[in-house]
């Protein structure tokens, strides 16, 4: 039902060519809100505020996440070889096949043990 998940509305932006005719409009801010974060109405001012003063490019304001729910995660995603980071959002869909290879199999989009 949603292929790309809520990371399609990000190349449609770029793909269709709204987001740089915002850009030509002086539109420098654009917030997201997503159906499995409704409690981001009383964080978005001032995350909003942070992004702005700390020049960041790209902010996430996130709620607790149940193990195995229709909702995506917040993970830091390292590279095997040379050790790089990402911070990325990845939706709900692809999670678990992405755990289930990153632990050889052993492991997908369960409750951890010790905090559920």
């Amino acid at each position: 039902t949603k292929p790309n998940g809520h990371g399609e509305v990000h190349r449609l932006l770029h793909t269709s060519g709204l987001a740089a005719a915002l850009r030509r409009e002086g539109i420098a801010h654009l917030c997201f809100l997503q159906d499995t974060n409704a409690l981001v109405f009383h964080a978005l001012p001032a995350a909003l505020g942070v992004s702005i003063s700390r020049n960041l490019a790209l902010n996430f304001v996130s709620v607790h996440r149940r193990a195995g729910g229709a909702s995506g995660a917040l993970l830091t995603l390292t590279h095997e070889t040379d050790g790089r980071r990402v911070l990325a959002n990845v939706e709900y869909n692809q999670l678990e096949p992405l755990l289930r290879a990153a632990s050889g199999g052993h492991r997908g989009d369960d409750p951890d043990p010790a905090t559920g």
